[in-house]
């Protein structure tokens, strides 16, 4: 289990809802466990780890989350709320 424990982020339900619905699952499921690799997360949504790496990565791209190296494995994780405030809304 993950050591990091992250505070809860004050995200407004109307930028939370920007994401798409297979996106959004992806999140709230990190969101969830604070920290987790794609098994994990396939493993708690259903779907495919190729799937979940794919959408992970996404989101990782998109500055929602944020990825570290642990050994061999991908952790990702919530991006702080000062850094997603400061992100512009896509138009």
């Amino acid at each position: 289990l993950s050591r990091w424990n992250p505070q809860p982020l004050k995200i407004s339900e109307s930028k939370l809802l920007s994401l798409p619905d297979n996106l959004r699952k992806t999140y709230m499921t990190v969101a969830s466990k604070g920290e987790c690799g794609a098994t994990q997360v396939s493993n708690l949504t259903g779907r495919s780890r190729a799937i979940e790496s794919s959408y992970l990565n996404q989101l990782a791209r998109m500055g929602w989350l944020t990825r570290h190296r642990d050994s061999k494995r991908i952790q990702f994780r919530l991006i702080s709320g000062e850094v997603l405030k400061e992100r512009p809304q896509p138009s």
